[in-house]
């Protein structure tokens, strides 16, 4: 994944950025919502491994604390507001291969997990 998308690239992730970011809700997904996900992501055309890369690298950078909060967002993040910080990180931000990027996708790995498990696209 490069730091720069284009207009288009943009554009096609946006849906997708929305839809993992209910990973990350103060709440439980049922499996009509892990549906409708599965079905956004069978739409974006997007590979499990490149979608997940999106989640690790992407989305819960963003809004992964909101798991830890004791009074976490549980009716979902303003996709405008989503959007922006998706976008304005990666331009800053670049893959790290060390110690803390390794603990970080473990705790990722944990979180996420089971949602990625009853994803089908």
């Amino acid at each position: 994944m490069t730091s720069m998308l284009s207009t288009n690239e943009i554009e096609r992730r946006k849906p997708v950025w929305l839809a993992i970011s209910e990973f990350y809700l103060d709440t439980e997904l049922d499996n009509d919502d892990l549906s409708r996900i599965s079905n956004i992501f069978k739409e974006s055309g997007y590979s499990i491994n490149e979608l997940k890369d999106i989640d690790f690298f992407e989305v819960s950078p963003i809004v992964g604390a909101n798991l830890m909060s004791i009074a976490g967002i549980w009716d979902g993040f303003d996709q405008q507001w989503l959007w922006n910080e998706i976008i304005s990180t990666r331009l800053v931000r670049k893959r790290s291969k060390h110690f803390l990027a390794r603990l970080k996708k473990k705790w990722f790995l944990f979180n996420c997990s089971g949602y990625w498990k009853k994803i089908s696209i």
